[in-house]
């Protein structure tokens, strides 16, 4: 009678362990399928994503820049706030230092060295009016960044640009330096003369 008992939780015990095991087993590959299908979904996005510079231009003294990039993917973006923006220039001291910085993004007003979105502008430069706060294909994007310490006279800037799926644009421009106006000798023009 012993053995028959000791036999009966000795196969109690062996089906227990084969049920845990199997729904371990089983809810592990719910996981890793659920895992395979987010991967999937992700290469695509990834693979459908294509932006790429279209202009910077450095203002205000220096200390805005401004970027267009344009969407020529497949892809729809949005989550601005989880895009990633870099910064590279020289900056306007005495003896220019070289500063880099990862920009955070801001929604309302620009503080030092955040950006936001100027806006989103259709094939011929007006504003999107399909989807709004939506970077959808063929329309561009402007960034608007503040920077500080400013860009320095005649200096480069570089901006990378990097969404929340990991596709990147980086852009190269330069701020202009015045004109500067350099006197001629003195010239003497008759009354009603004129000269070159």
């Amino acid at each position: 009678m012993e053995n028959v008992f000791a036999a009966v939780i000795l196969i109690f015990l062996f089906m227990f362990g084969g049920f845990t095991f199997s729904r371990a087993f089983f809810t592990a590959q719910g996981t890793v399928q659920e895992a395979q299908e987010q991967w999937n979904s992700r290469t695509r996005d990834m693979g459908g994503t294509n932006i790429s510079p279209v202009e910077l231009e450095v203002l205000n003294a220096g200390s805005q820049i401004e970027v267009r990039i344009r969407n020529n993917g497949s892809v729809r973006l949005i989550d601005f706030d989880r895009w990633d923006v870099f910064t590279e220039y020289y900056d306007d001291s005495e003896t220019p230092a070289y500063q880099i910085a990862q920009m955070p993004y801001h929604t309302t007003e620009l503080t030092a060295n955040t950006w936001t979105v100027g806006g989103i502008y259709v094939s011929d430069d007006s504003p999107e009016s399909y989807e709004t706060g939506i970077l959808n294909p063929s329309e561009d994007l402007v960034l608007l960044l503040n920077v500080v310490p400013a860009v320095g006279v005649g200096q480069s800037a570089q901006v990378t640009v990097v969404t929340n799926n990991g596709n990147r644009a980086t852009i190269i421009g330069t701020r202009n330096a015045p004109p500067v106006l350099t006197p001629i000798e003195e010239q003497k023009v008759a009354l009603g003369g004129s000269i070159v």
